[in-house]
């Protein structure tokens, strides 16, 4: 008899690597011109709460992630996978709680890859469907769990970078990727520096005082 398939992880790094490079990530993003633009309002994922996918790319075998999420939307999802994904590549998420019960589903396509360092690449899918992002997210917060808004705010993103780096100093983490935290930081400062001093106002969030069953719902192309 065989045995189901066990996720691999989608990134090849430790916890502080990974969340430190997702942080430099993000502020990236939030420095850049084309972050006002945005439609959608983008969340991290609450605390406890993982996603697994199934990853299908140019007809192989789907492979099956423990995924590393840097934000989502109604629209789409940011993850980091540790190679390069096609274009309209295929995808299944399905999101658990911090009980490991499935919440929640939703296909999708990859629409944008791109480099980050070594093996990481920064993935950007789109929904087949709009993801009900805000049902999932209450339903989160009144299970105790919460997810805040990723909002351009460049100086609270720099403190954490601040905090992410002294945390990888304390642990030894190879000084190439202190280097490379450090560079993506000036980085991303001089991006700033170049975008218009008044911030973008972001999307309506999500109201604390919505009501909504637990999330089911199935994202899925007709």
């Amino acid at each position: 008899m065989g045995t189901a398939e066990k996720p691999f992880s989608s990134v090849r790094l430790s916890e502080v690597e990974r969340r430190a490079l997702l942080k430099v990530i993000s502020m990236k993003a939030d420095a850049s011109p084309l972050a006002a633009k945005r439609g959608d309002t983008r969340y991290t994922l609450p605390p406890g709460y993982s996603v697994i996918g199934e990853l299908e790319q140019s007809g192989g075998t789907p492979q099956k992630l423990v995924v590393s999420v840097r934000d989502i939307s109604r629209g789409g999802i940011s993850i980091l996978h540790s190679s390069y994904v096609h274009l309209n590549s295929r995808c299944v998420f399905r999101f658990y709680d911090d009980k490991r019960k499935q919440v929640a589903a939703a296909y999708a396509k990859v629409v944008r890859c791109q480099h980050v360092k070594g093996q990481i690449h920064d993935v950007g899918l789109k929904f087949d469907l709009a993801f009900p992002v805000e049902s999932f997210l209450v339903e989160a917060t009144s299970q105790g769990a919460s997810s805040v808004p990723r909002k351009p705010a460049m100086y609270p993103a720099l403190q954490a970078f601040v905090d992410e780096l002294q945390t990888l100093v304390r642990s030894g983490a190879d000084l190439s990727l202190i280097n490379g935290v450090l560079d993506e930081i000036r980085a991303a400062l001089t991006e700033a520096l170049k975008a218009s001093p008044a911030p973008p106002t972001p999307a309506a969030g999500v109201s604390a005082n919505a009501k909504t069953a637990p999330v089911t719902t199935v994202a899925k192309a007709a």
